[in-house]
């Protein structure tokens, strides 16, 4: 049974925060939402750096970003200055790791992506940013 199959199957409480997914992969970014709002996430999905922007200005923060680094009208990399780093978990197909460090990405996960992993991260992640929402974050990424 694929992996995101496994993970809906096993439905976990809502923590609510809200997380931006940017993927210019149709099939990838689907999945992605589905596997990350069964874990309880509100996802705002994103193809373009220009809809990521779009997203961003909007009138309520994110509590954490998923961000495929090379979209077809730019880098995701580029809003590392308006996203704070320790928020954000950059995943690529082809890793650079002085470029990404040049950037200060502090969270990557090389494509193909190992789901529970990143599912955990990102539990880790809501859960700083939001404690009280998201205390059974803590727990299921231990």
């Amino acid at each position: 049974m694929p992996l995101v199959a496994r993970a809906l199957e096993r439905r976990i409480q809502p923590t609510r925060a809200r997380l931006l997914l940017a993927e210019d992969e149709h099939l990838l970014r689907a999945s992605l939402a589905q596997f990350l709002e069964a874990r309880g996430y509100a996802v705002e999905a994103a193809s373009t750096l220009a809809e990521c922007r779009t997203l961003l200005a909007g009138p309520e923060a994110f509590d954490a970003a998923v961000l495929d680094v090379s979209l077809p009208d730019g880098t995701t990399l580029d809003l590392l200055g308006t996203l704070p780093p320790e928020d954000v978990v950059v995943i690529s197909a082809h890793p650079e790791p002085a470029r990404f460090a040049r950037a200060a990405v502090r969270h990557f996960f090389p494509k193909p992506l190992d789901l529970e992993a990143l599912g955990r991260r990102v539990d880790l992640l809501a859960a700083v940013r939001r404690p009280a929402a998201s205390s059974d974050a803590v727990e299921r990424a231990s």
